[in-house]
């Protein structure tokens, strides 16, 4: 049903804006491959936009699997990327949904996740959306450019939490 729904939020946007490129993805661990399943049966074809996938690792001897794979250390590159354009304003979050789900995404041992109790969903998908915004960025000159400035920075900084007063 959420590949439905998704198919769904895909056809309006393409019918609202019918020159737009339009990418989705999902992520591939876990529960996304139910997900990857419902898309292969419904058709790719089918499903306006581009479905992005992360790269294949160079001697990865393990079989392509498309969407974004969350491990440890993508999970804190997405984190530091999103709070960075946060701060800088690059992103602006409109959702107060979001924002709650923020305001509860703390350091739990060396990673980052919900508070106990609470949800962050909403977080692991804008997580998967920054994730697609940097693939995207690799190779669409107009979005590396909007986005440029926070690929400058080579320091490696640790993501704190997001506050908000």
């Amino acid at each position: 049903m959420q590949i439905k729904i998704m198919k769904s939020i895909l056809e309006e946007l393409e019918e609202a804006a019918p020159n737009s490129e339009i990418y989705y993805s999902v992520e591939n661990n876990t529960l996304g491959e139910a997900a990857l399943v419902s898309i292969e049966e419904m058709g790719e074809e089918n499903m306006p936009g581009t479905f992005l996938s992360e790269p294949k690792r160079r001697g990865n001897m393990r079989r392509f699997r498309k969407g974004f794979n969350t491990t440890h250390s993508t999970k804190l590159a997405a984190c530091a990327k999103l709070k960075r354009w946060i701060e800088e304003d690059t992103m602006k979050i409109r959702s107060k949904n979001l924002t709650r789900e923020l305001k509860t995404f703390v350091a739990r041992g060396n990673s980052y996740k919900a508070k106990e109790g609470e949800t962050d969903d909403l977080v692991m998908s804008t997580m998967l959306a920054v994730r697609m915004a940097m693939q995207v960025s690799r190779y669409d000159p107009e979005a590396f450019e909007d986005l440029k400035d926070s690929f400058d920075d080579v320091e490696l900084r640790r993501p704190m939490p997001v506050g908000f007063l």
